[in-house]
């Protein structure tokens, strides 16, 4: 009899549906990892790209506020043949030039120089060192009876005005600083130490001398009037819980903030001051331009501002630099303080012309006056 053959079930290789789905899922999951790293790295470089160009801005706003700070072109800009890029060389502002006759005359030898101690010079020199012995620089009266004093130490009005016969130097000088260039720069050229009044004449009365009337006492003066006294300040007192600053060319208030009133008016930004009196103060003193106008075109616009105001006896340079994320719609804002050129050091960087001259700026060669260029303090 023949051998039996078995038969075995035909068998196919493959996966079974169970395995299908669960390869399927597996594959999703690893392919859902991969993009979701792919987004996340593509989210931090993004944000990489986002953060260098905001210290790009940053820094570059930072550089432009301190170049800003010593050069003072958001308030006269030397090379521009726009008169309004210097509307501050006009008379009685900051830029203009200081009178110069009758001059101080001084004289150079060949160690130092030696000046005139006439007190009947009125004029500006501005290496005058304004040393503490020299009689000339002396602030003569009683200051705790100066203002409405009966005189029972003294008649000042023979000492101490603008128009005296025998001590009148100082106080033309600081006539002269006050209407020339406004507090903010009658603060900047005159010593730390100075008592600042001294006697005028008065208009309603056909210029006769007037004890009372000293520029120190009208409402909107170069005194805050703290305590009620009427006795003659120093620069603290003055400037305690108030104010004094220089407006810009273009100030965030608008061109029309840019008087001389503006520049000689006393500003209430101390303990009690309201909202609107700092924003009144703000609208003068900041600048709106906007200064950084070399820059990649894929940059945001930069704003660039700065204030000069004299407050609680500090000359104060307020920095603010701003712009908008491109991204995010953010605006973002860097605000600081730093310590630069003075205003009179400005006025020695520029050369002397009307506005929209293109004067240019002033160039120094050597240690004395004549060797150098005209500057806006220049007197010959």
């Amino acid at each position: 009899m023949p051998a039996v053959q078995s038969i075995r079930p035909r068998r196919d290789d493959g996966f079974s549906l169970i395995e299908l789905m669960i390869a399927i899922t597996l594959g999703m999951l690893l392919v859902y990892a991969a993009m979701a790293g792919f987004r996340v790295a593509s989210q931090s470089i993004t944000s990489a790209n986002r953060l260098a160009m905001e210290n790009s801005l940053l820094r570059a706003g930072f550089h432009e506020a301190l170049n800003e700070i010593d050069m003072w072109t958001a308030y006269d800009d030397p090379e521009s043949t726009i008169a309004a890029d210097q509307a501050l060389r006009r008379a009685q502002m900051p830029f203009s030039q200081l009178p110069t006759t009758p001059i101080i005359m001084a004289s150079s030898t060949a160690t130092a120089y030696v000046y005139s101690e006439s007190e009947a010079d009125t004029g500006w020199d501005p290496t005058y060192p304004w040393p503490a012995s020299s009689p000339r620089t002396w602030w003569r009266a009683n200051a705790a009876e100066w203002h409405n004093s009966v005189g029972r130490s003294g008649d000042y009005t023979q000492f101490a005005t603008i128009g005296g016969s025998t001590h009148p130097w100082l106080f033309n000088q600081m006539d002269m600083l006050h209407k020339g260039l406004g507090y903010y720069g009658f603060c900047d050229y005159l010593p730390p130490s100075m008592l600042y009044a001294y006697i005028g004449p008065d208009p309603n009365q056909n210029n006769k001398i007037d004890m009372v009337r000293d520029f120190v006492n009208a409402g909107t003066s170069f005194r805050n009037g703290d305590g009620g006294t009427s006795f003659a300040q120093g620069r603290y007192r003055c400037t305690k819980d108030t104010s004094y600053l220089l407006v810009p060319l273009k100030p965030l208030g608008g061109t029309g903030q840019i008087t001389t009133g503006n520049i000689r008016n006393i500003y209430s930004t101390g303990v009690g001051t309201n909202e609107g009196a700092i924003k009144g103060f703000m609208d003068r003193s900041l600048s709106s331009r906007s200064q950084l106008t070399q820059k990649p075109l894929h940059w945001p616009e930069i704003k660039v501002q700065v204030a000069r105001y004299v407050s609680y006896n500090r000359f104060v340079t307020l920095s603010k630099i701003g712009f908008t994320n491109s991204i995010s719609g953010q605006p973002l804002e860097l605000s600081f303080t730093a310590i630069g050129t003075t205003l009179r050091g400005a006025r020695q960087q520029r050369k002397p012309g009307a506005q929209g001259s293109g004067a240019g700026w002033a160039k120094w060669w050597g240690p004395n006056e004549i060797d150098n260029d005209r500057h806006l303090d220049y007197n010959p």
